[in-house]
């Protein structure tokens, strides 16, 4: 599973880096290593999905997507715990703050 979360960052990653100029805002991937602020990038995550045209359902939904390494292992432990995946968001996220 970590392996396809991996293999669509990286595809999403490449499609941002393509259309930045026709999607309006880059997205920012997180993993959670190397200091890496969680507050700041939910500030980010949440400004480039708005300049995107994102509602909140897709934000949800699409969140998995842009996690990786400790962050996507995090995410995907939360499975356990029989969440579906609005709930694992909404659950991952309000573990960061």
């Amino acid at each position: 599973m970590l392996q396809m979360v991996h293999f669509i960052q990286q595809f999403l990653n490449q499609q941002n880096q393509q259309n930045q100029q026709s999607w309006g805002a880059f997205l920012p991937t997180f993993s959670g290593e190397d200091q890496q602020d969680p507050i700041v990038w939910l500030r980010d995550y949440n400004a480039a999905a708005e300049a995107n045209g994102w509602n909140d359902v897709w934000k949800l939904q699409i969140v998995p997507a842009y996690l990786w390494s400790a962050a996507a292992e995090w995410y995907q432990s939360l499975k356990v715990g029989g969440y579906n995946e609005a709930q694992k968001t909404q659950k991952f996220i309000s573990g960061l703050i």
